[in-house]
């Protein structure tokens, strides 16, 4: 198994686009809602909509979350090609 290595400096995004886009191939591409997204990520299904509204109630995410979306992905896509 491939070695994690989170970078922040490097690899955050902050923006609340690249959050939603997350968001939307784990929902596209894997047919999951959000609040299976939330189990399995450990956050709670109205934090993630907070994470990704457009209006005063949006609160930015963390790298450790973006990081954790994008090995969700990498892992799910992973157990496709098996």
């Amino acid at each position: 198994m491939e070695q994690l290595k989170p970078n922040a400096q490097e690899f955050f995004n902050p923006s609340r686009e690249y959050f939603s886009r997350l968001i939307s191939t784990l929902q596209d591409d894997f047919n999951l809602s959000t609040s299976e997204i939330s189990k399995l990520i450990g956050v709670n299904r109205s934090s993630l909509y907070n994470y990704m509204r457009t209006d005063d109630r949006y609160r930015p995410h963390s790298y450790s979350l973006q990081f954790t979306l994008e090995e969700l992905i990498e892992n799910l896509r992973k157990q496709q090609n098996y």
